[in-house]
């Protein structure tokens, strides 16, 4: 499909408060590799490809191109342009790949790619020695199963940006200025949220109630002037190993016309593993949170500049 085919879609589906009907909107907008790529990618047979098969900004019709443009200066992330489910962490983890041919292919900065639409972004499997990326695949699945029937992995994440308000490699959120999350919190809501007009953010993030703030808490200080915030009764969760309250709000700017949940999970997916590895309670969380997403605010749709 043509770079500049965007008036051949409905901009209402493409942003749409369904998560399924932004899916189906942003389909014939994948190139017509981007199977071949992922399934290169998945099996390790990367054979033939090259760098310049990854840029997917040639997929990206205007007027998002151009809004796009400046995203990796300023974040590491990587995803969906109209991704309707928005995983926020504070930084990428300096957690590399042992294979190094798809380190060069993929970059050890995934900042650099592109935003994708209507295909899953290729770092979505990068092979990090920790995981953390196979966990995010399955948090997306899980996630995205409560709105709607995402019958694979591919299907789910096509609907999903992963993304850091910080760019500096960091294994320990901890070790992160403070200041430099906050920057990132600000930028994420003037540059990120009125192009992509997420319906739900989750903040990868631990201690929110410690005196040390986590994103959660960054995410809700760095939001603009006029937003209005509802502090919702904290989700209580409980899984085989622990309880957790954990915290949520909706939060609505005039300019966007809609709310959208910002909601937290029990650790970051690097950390998080339940006492035998059962994950039926989080599964649940997650599916109920994005239900619970998809029933509040309004369909209108707010291309910001």
């Amino acid at each position: 499909m043509p770079a500049d085919a965007i008036t051949e879609v409905n901009i209402e589906a493409l942003f749409s408060l369904d998560a399924t009907e932004r899916w189906r909107a942003a389909r014939p907008f994948a190139p017509t590799s981007a199977r071949r790529i992922i399934r290169a990618i998945q099996n390790g047979n990367l054979t033939g490809l090259r760098r310049d098969d990854l840029d997917s900004l040639a997929a990206l019709p205007e007027p998002l191109r151009g809004r796009v443009k400046n995203w990796g200066k300023y974040f590491s992330l990587f995803g969906a342009v109209n991704a309707w489910l928005v995983f926020v962490g504070p930084s990428p983890g300096g957690s590399p790949t042992n294979n190094r041919a798809l380190n060069n292919l993929l970059g050890s900065s995934p900042q650099r790619r592109n935003p994708t639409l209507g295909w899953p972004h290729p770092s979505y499997w990068y092979p990090d020695t920790r995981g953390f990326l196979a966990k995010i695949r399955q948090w997306s699945f899980e996630t995205m199963q409560g709105v709607g029937s995402f019958k694979s992995l591919e299907a789910a994440v096509s609907n999903t940006l992963m993304l850091n308000l910080a760019k500096p490699l960091s294994g320990a959120a901890s070790r992160l200025p403070a200041d430099l999350v906050a920057v990132g919190a600000r930028r994420l809501w003037r540059m990120i949220v009125p192009v992509v007009q997420p319906r739900l953010i989750i903040a990868l993030t631990r201690g929110e109630n410690r005196t040390s703030p986590g994103v959660y808490h960054h995410l809700l200080s760095g939001l603009p002037s006029g937003t209005e915030v509802c502090n919702l009764a904290p989700a209580m969760f409980a899984d085989p190993s622990n309880s957790y309250t954990l915290p949520r709000a909706t939060v609505s700017h005039p300019a966007w016309g809609y709310h959208l949940l910002i909601a937290t999970v029990p650790n970051h997916p690097s950390r998080y593993e339940p006492r035998g590895r059962n994950y039926s309670a989080l599964w649940a969380y997650l599916r109920k949170t994005a239900r619970f997403a998809n029933r509040i605010g309004k369909s209108t749709v707010y291309l910001g500049h």
